[in-house]
């Protein structure tokens, strides 16, 4: 799967001053995610309203599912929206030593066409997750970047320093 995508970065628990677990020891867990643009040039976001971070759409891979699927599915759960996918952005290795798991996120550029309703999870749910968008790229890095300053949640450091680096890649293509 990691071929056909370039390598953006690998996140380690190091990045955010804490010590690295033997990544060799992880169970290795695919994800897809989408910095999804709408007709006027906004940025889709989730932001999880309990605990004050932004996600793009997007989560893991279900077995038997390729990663273009589990992008649909999770972009129309989590944001309501069919796409098209205009570019892949590359993958994120995630090596977090406090749940023994390497993450790798296969990010793709995306413009939303169809507004077809959300199916949000528990969990989901219990975060507060709600869509906000924001007016261009520059916008939603600078929300993104609020938020990597203020988080000491363990799970969000990854998710916002990700976030960011896919968001930045994004800067390539729009």
């Amino acid at each position: 799967m990691v071929d056909s995508f370039k390598t953006i970065c690998t996140i380690r628990d190091s990045d955010f001053g804490l010590e690295n677990g033997d990544a060799n020891q992880y169970i290795e867990r695919h994800a897809a995610r989408a910095v999804l643009v709408d007709e006027n040039g906004r940025i889709g976001m989730i932001e999880a309203t309990k605990y004050g971070y932004y996600k793009l759409p997007g989560g893991g891979v279900d077995e038997g599912e390729s990663i273009e699927q589990a992008l649909k599915r999770e972009v129309a759960e989590e944001i309501g929206y069919e796409f098209k996918m205009l570019a892949k952005l590359g993958v994120i290795r995630e090596e977090r030593r406090e749940f023994s798991q390497v993450n790798l996120s296969y990010g793709f550029l995306c413009k939303a066409s169809k507004f077809i309703g959300t199916s949000l999870m528990p969990d989901e749910i219990d975060h507060g997750f709600r869509t906000k968008w924001f007016n261009d790229l520059d916008e939603a890095i600078t929300a993104v970047e609020l938020v990597k300053d203020s988080q000491n949640i363990y799970q969000v450091k990854f998710f916002t320093q990700r976030e960011l680096e896919f968001l930045r890649e994004a800067r390539k293509y729009l």
